[in-house]
């Protein structure tokens, strides 16, 4: 076929830190609209559903005893305390989630599920009663 010409498959959007915020922030509201059963919630963010996932945008939602009630990305992580679970450096990056008592940042390295290479990623935490909304964005 001439005239064709063979491409490489165009890499999924990566997005940015700000998008992480925005999205944490709407994934509080959702989660302050449910307190009275934030289980509705958390099932919205486990259904890897938008707008709760796009790509490597995703809903995380720890207990500030480590417990995951929701992850957009791997919902088989649900129900599991990673308390102690640390970034490639070592870093203690789920005690640094929910160490946050008001919205803050969080900086560690991880495996893009998209590229499959370790990379910075910034996460905005928004913490809601005895819960950390955590969204994060790989640094481009």
């Amino acid at each position: 076929l001439a005239g064709l010409s063979i491409l490489p498959a165009r890499a999924a959007e990566q997005h940015t830190p700000e998008q992480a915020q925005a999205l944490a922030i709407q994934a509080g509201e959702s989660l302050q609209a449910h307190m009275d059963n934030p289980q509705v919630a958390f099932d919205a963010f486990n259904s890897g559903q938008a707008p709760w996932r796009d790509g490597d945008l995703y809903v995380n939602v720890r207990r500030t005893d480590g417990v995951s009630m929701a992850h957009g990305m791997q919902p088989n992580m649900v129900g599991k305390n990673q308390i102690d679970q640390k970034d490639v450096d070592g870093k203690p990056i789920v005690r640094e989630f929910i160490a946050c008592t008001s919205p803050c940042w969080v900086d560690y390295k991880w495996k893009n599920y998209e590229t499959k290479a370790v990379e910075t990623k910034p996460s905005y935490i928004i913490p809601i009663k005895e819960y950390r909304i955590i969204v994060g964005a790989y640094k481009k």
